[in-house]
């Protein structure tokens, strides 16, 4: 095989490589989509564990403090008075209506609170993976556009170097037939 002629392989060898950019495009395609759903999804999940604890969460623990010191107050005894406590009598104040809020009532109301910190730490914790995740689609998201930019490149030198050949090849045949 001389340089200067083409290789009959050429066609074959473009359409291979025409073939894998086209692949390596789809890919890039649905890497570029996966990695904006997750970034997505992470971002409004971050946006309603922050949502929910504004508007779920922190009122009911504002109204649940203040019951629970209506019931303090209820239960301590008045300034100056000194009252022996009974462990099985829960003492209470003559002066003053008993608040809507019971001890059970209060700890119920604890449990169920503790849950929903529980829940919006998972909410946080999927939100800290899906970013992750969404970082790591980024990554070979980079990795693959730059193994594909780097195919088109060669591919267009490819081409190139074969037009170059093939204007060499026509110069040399060139002067030789007009001598």
């Amino acid at each position: 095989m001389s340089q200067n002629k083409p290789t009959p392989e050429s066609p074959e060898l473009n359409d291979q490589i025409m073939n894998k950019l086209r692949w390596n495009r789809r890919w890039l395609r649905v890497l570029t989509i996966m990695a904006v759903c997750l970034w997505l999804i992470a971002t409004l999940g971050g946006a309603a564990v922050l949502w929910s604890y504004r508007y779920l969460y922190l009122p009911k623990q504002k109204q649940y403090l203040h019951e629970t010191q209506q019931l303090y107050d209820y239960h301590r005894p008045p300034p100056g008075e000194f009252r022996e406590v009974d462990p099985g009598i829960v003492p209470q104040r003559k002066d003053r209506p008993p608040p809507d809020l019971t001890i059970e009532h209060a700890a119920a109301i604890q449990a169920t609170m503790s849950h929903f910190l529980g829940v919006g730490v998972v909410g946080v914790a999927f939100s800290v993976i899906l970013l992750s995740l969404g970082t790591l689609v980024t990554l070979v998201l980079v990795g693959l556009n730059r193994r594909v930019t780097l195919r088109q490149i060669n591919a267009s030198l490819a081409q190139i170097s074969g037009q170059i050949k093939e204007l060499q090849h026509g110069k040399a045949a060139g002067p030789t037939a007009s001598d």
